[in-house]
This record gives structure tokens, C-alpha cells and sequence, in this order.
């Protein structure tokens, strides 16, 4: 051996330990598994070829020579598998066309260690100055083509998706492309420069060119990272396209969709090229890129029915210097297609609400007026009800009951109409709940005395509330007829409020027969309308509780229920403290 060969040896041996270490000690960093495995292997013909050089006897030398044929026919399908994984394409090496590949590779294998007895793989083995030469037969020399064919159309593979990827990523696949070509040249070359070489030599050195390659590629473009395929992905899944721009207009990097969007409109991307020369057609596009500030855009492509929403962006460089700006492509046209369609059907949803609920409204007043004129004769009745038999006054009572029913059905629906309106407003004043309250009762004290059911109003005269006057006696008057329709004759109902911090706490409280709470909570959800019997078989039109939680709720309070069955219920709601 030739001290030229010793020396490229020595410092190819010295390079792929170095760079080996490195790849081992930072194994768990992205992309640097694949490239400790590509340098074992390299680090271990390495070793077998020093092996082979350092043994004296020919079997010892077949043998190291012997592994590094081994390595070289697990080279090519190293190299695929790389590739595969670099691309996305990491399911195809699990699949049936790989499987048979391995076989076929372990079928060569065998034929390379037991050729000392069928001599397939060699047609002579000689050793001249310490040095083993093996003459291949054409078959030998045809499967070692073959690998190295399949390493080609591999790397063929990856030129054909570089051209389909944006700048920034097609570094990275160029540098792999590069260094795994470089370990089959010997082969292809060997015939020119096999005067100068040994055969162990160059393929040791090719190895350390590989790894120098490689280990370039990791610190300087993150090699091997799963995120530039992660981001290209992305980028392709989401139909978004950018295109960058140096500080004078020079087209920088683009991905497939910007190219497809502008080539819509006629224009051609290419590296180097002048970005001004295609957006100056918008102002606003042109005038961001040159002046290196944000700007946004809409571009609407009339013939192909489409709309794109263009933003950009300056990039900054480490000093906080502005080097340039990219411009990101989104493809609006669906959203803007689905935003029309919800805004026509709200038009048509708001046009069929304003109609349902002007129907219910006219309606209800229209039954109001005439209810409200016989409640008021049926009333006068009933003053007069001390001269009438017996028989006489229990259907007038019924009749006076009815009535008064539907008249508070009618009431509580006009109510809900209104508050249901679009644009119902809350007016909020200050005054004293004292007063409401009493109003209310005055109201209601007729049905009590019927029942002889004793109202009781422990509220301080000092207590002063900020609401909406009219919502709030609405909620009394519903909750104390409740009480009023719940709590049997002789019973009692207790009208409480107390100020706690920012709100005033109102609760009514009777001692009437309760209410389950299976039924509390179907009350409470407001999905069903619910109509319970009173004691006295009083109906209800079950539109109450629903009322009275919209109307606490639009004073900024809250509506809470406690009942027990037999105990009694009782019905708290807080309103803002107007002290």
C-alpha cells in the first residue's frame, strides 16, 4: 500500500470517528438518528478495511473484505430508506416491493460468505504486496450495478420532488442528494482511476466525504428534521402560498401556490426575477413591499370566480434590520361565499322573526282588549255575589277564576313577546323596592284573601335598587302569584330583601306544598313550557319562571330555586344595589 492511500486512510478513518462521536453525543437531536446510522456504517467499513490490511493471511482478509461487501450491498437500501423518510414517504418501506428487496439482498449475501465454495461472486482471489484483489465475476459486478442503479433512481426520486418544493427546504434535499452519490462513484469510476487507488481506500474516503456533506447539512439547514417537511406539508394541505422579496423587489423564495395564483393572472415566478415588475399592478401590494412595511389586500380573480386575501410582512434579520418581506396568499373565496349565504339566510331568519313575532303580538291584543273588558264585568259580579244562591256563586267563582287565568296568560305572553323583540332594551333607574313591592301585593291580595293566605313585607324602606322598574314588578307579580297559587288556604308568604355588597338579595317565601326537582330543574332550562295545578286547581300558562329568569338576567342578576315537597319554596334573585 502506497503511502497516498495510507494517508487518505488515516484522515478519512480520523474525520468519520470525529463527525461519528458528534452524531452520537447529539443523538436525540432532530435528524441526527439517520445520520449516526449513515456514519456507523461508514465507520464500520472503515474499521473492516483497516482489518483487512492489517491481516497477513488471505482467509483473514476475505473475510474483513467479506463485510465490507456486506456493507456495500446494505448501502442502497439504506440510502432508499432515507430518501422515503426525507419525502413523507416513510409507509413505502414497510411495504411488499422493500420486503422482497431484503430478501433478495439476503440472498446475496449468503452467495458473497460461502463463495470460497461455489465461487459465483469471484473468479479469482489473489494477494499482491499484502494487498487482496478479488476479480468479480460479471454477475458480482452486475448486482453491485444494480445497487448502485437503485441508489440512482432513488436519488432521481428526490431530484423530481426538489423541484416541487419552495427554496428554503430544496437546500436540504440537494445536500442530501449530493452526499449520498458520493459513496457509489468508486464503483462507477473505478475502471479510470484504479492505478492510482485501492479499492478499500476510495470507499473509505467517499464514506468521509459523505459525513463531512451531511454534517454540514445538520448545522447549517437542520438536515434530517422532521419540521421543513412538517411546515411543506402545511403549507400545500392549507392552500396557502408566499412569496418573499428581497429589499429591492428580488424574488426570493415562493412556494407552488403563490406560482398558481399569480400564473392565473398571466405571471411567471422564477429565483432572481423581479417581484415589482408583477405587483405593481396593486398599489397597495407595491407600495408595502418598497417602503419594507405591513400591508394587506384583496385580489379578486373575476374570471376564475376566486378571491384571495394578501398579507405582508417585513422579515427582520437577528440586528432588528429589515431585509425584506413576504407576502402570504388565502384563498377567501369559500368564506366570503359562506358569510354571503349567512347573512341572507339571517335576513330571512330576522324577516320570518319580526312577522312571528308582530302575529303573536296583534293577536294577544287583540284577545287582551275584550278579556280585559270581561274581567272587569265579571269583577263587578262578584261584589254582588252575597245575593246570589249558592250553586250561583260557585260557577260565577269558576267563571271569575277562568277568566282571571286567561287574562294572566295573555299578559305573560305579551311580556315574553316583547322581550323576545330584537332591540328590546332595559332601562335601569333607581328607586325604592319598597314601593314595587307594595304595588305588586295591592295587586295580587285579592287572590290571597280568597285563600286567606297572609302576605307579609319585611323590606327596609332604605333599600334602593338599580333596574328596570317595569321588569322587576313583572317578576314580583309572577312570583307571588306563584306562591299565592302554590300555598294552600290559611297558609303564609314572606317577602324578604336584604343588601349584600353590590347587589340586593330578594326572596319570596311560602309555605306551600314545594315542588319536585326533577321539575325545578325542566323549570330552570326553560326548554319545556311547564303548567302546574295550584291547590286550588288554579291553572297557569307556564310562561312565568321563563319571564321572570330573562328579566333578572337582563338587570345583571341571577334567579335561584329551593324547594322541598310539603316544606315550601322559595325564590331568590339579586339585582344591582342602587345605594
Amino acid at each position: 500500500m502506497n503511502l497516498l492511500n495510507i494517508y487518505i486512510i488515516e484522515i478519512s478513518v480520523v474525520i468519520i470517528s470525529i463527525i461519528g462521536f458528534f452524531a452520537y453525543y447529539y443523538k436525540a437531536a432532530n435528524g441526527v438518528k439517520s445520520y449516526f446510522f449513515l456514519m456507523t456504517t461508514g465507520f464500520a467499513f472503515s474499521i473492516a478495511a483497516i482489518l483487512e490490511h492489517s491481516n497477513f493471511s488471505t482467509s483473514g482478509k476475505i473475510v474483513f473484505r467479506n463485510v465490507e461487501q456486506t456493507i456495500l450491498i446494505i448501502y442502497p437500501i439504506i440510502s432508499i430508506a432515507i430518501v422515503l423518510d426525507f419525502i413523507g414517504k416513510s409507509k413505502y418501506i414497510k411495504s411488499l416491493p422493500v420486503s422482497m428487496a431484503l430478501l433478495v439482498c439476503s440472498a446475496i449475501l449468503i452467495l458473497i460468505w460461502t463463495d470460497d465454495f461455489h465461487h459465483i461472486m469471484s473468479e479469482e482471489t489473489l494477494v499482491i504486496n499484502g494487498v487482496l484483489t478479488i476479480r468479480k465475476t460479471l454477475f458480482a459486478r452486475t448486482i453491485f450495478l444494480l445497487g448502485d442503479i437503485s441508489v440512482v433512481f432513488a436519488l432521481v426520486f428526490l431530484a423530481r420532488h426538489i423541484a416541487s418544493m419552495s427554496k428554503s427546504y430544496r437546500r436540504q434535499a440537494v445536500i442530501i442528494l449530493i452526499a449520498l452519490v458520493v459513496p457509489i462513484l468508486p464503483d462507477l469510476l473505478w475502471d479510470y482511476i484504479n492505478q492510482f487507488f485501492e479499492y478499500t481506500t476510495l470507499y473509505i474516503f467517499s464514506f468521509a466525504v459523505m459525513g463531512v456533506i451531511l454534517f454540514i447539512g445538520i448545522l447549517r439547514y437542520e438536515l434530517f428534521s422532521i419540521t421543513p417537511i412538517v411546515n411543506e406539508t402545511i403549507l400545500r394541505s392549507v392552500k396557502i402560498g408566499y412569496l418573499v422579496l428581497d429589499k429591492v423587489g428580488g424574488i426570493i423564495d415562493y412556494n407552488i401556490e403563490a406560482n398558481r395564483i399569480l400564473g392565473d393572472l398571466g405571471f411567471k415566478l422564477e429565483n432572481g426575477g423581479s417581484g415589482y415588475n408583477i405587483i405593481s399592478k396593486w398599489n397597495n401590494w407595491y407600495n408595502a413591499c418598497s417602503e419594507l412595511s405591513e400591508g394587506k389586500l384583496l385580489i379578486n380573480l373575476k374570471q376564475f370566480n376566486k378571491q384571495y386575501s394578501v398579507h405582508i410582512y417585513p422579515l427582520y434579520y437577528a440586528n432588528n434590520k429589515v431585509i425584506g418581506t413576504v407576502s402570504i396568499f388565502y384563498d377567501i373565496t369559500e368564506r366570503i361565499r359562506t358569510e354571503k349565504e349567512i347573512q341572507k339566510k339571517s335576513k330571512v331568519l330576522a324577516e320570518t322573526n319580526e312577522f312571528k313575532d308582530k302575529l303573536i303580538s296583534v293577536i294577544a291584543h287583540d284577545i287582551r282588549n275584550p278579556i280585559a273588558m270581561l274581567l272587569n264585568l265579571v269583577e263587578f259580579i262578584e261584589e254582588d255575589m252575597s245575593v246570589m244562591t249558592e250553586e250561583n256563586k260557585e260557577v260565577v267563582a269558576e267563571i271569575i277564576e277562568l277568566v282571571r287565568k286567561i287574562f294572566a296568560m295573555v299578559e305573560n305572553l305579551l311580556n315574553w313577546v316583547e322581550s323576545q323583540k330584537k332591540g328590546i332594551g332595559c332601562s335601569p333607574e333607581n328607586y325604592k323596592l319598597i314601593l314595587s313591592v307594595k304595588r305588586v301585593v295591592g295587586i295580587v291580595k285579592h287572590k290571597a284573601n280568597i285563600k286567606n293566605i297572609k302576605i307579609n313585607i319585611r323590606i327596609d324602606e332604605s333599600i334602593i335598587v338599580y333596574a328596570d322598574k317595569e321588569m322587576i314588578e313583572i317578576v314580583l307579580r309572577n312570583l307571588i302569584t306563584n306562591s299565592v297559587k302554590f300555598t294552600d288556604s290559611e297558609g303564609e308568604i314572606n317577602i324578604e330583601a336584604k343588601v349584600k355588597g353590590e347587589d340586593v338579595l330578594v326572596s319570596v317565601k311560602d309555605n306551600g306544598i314545594g315542588i319536585d326537582k326533577s321539575i325545578i330543574e325542566r323549570l330552570k332550562s326553560g326548554k319545556d313550557i311547564m303548567s302546574l295545578d295550584g291547590t286550588s286547581g288554579e291553572k297557569g300558562s307556564g310562561l312565568g319562571l321563563i319571564l321572570c329568569k330573562e328579566f333578572i338576567e337582563k338587570n345583571n342578576g341571577k334567579l335561584s330555586i329551593e324547594s322541598r315537597l310539603n316544606e315550601g319554596t322559595t325564590v331568590c334573585f339579586s339585582i344591582p344595589n342602587g345605594s
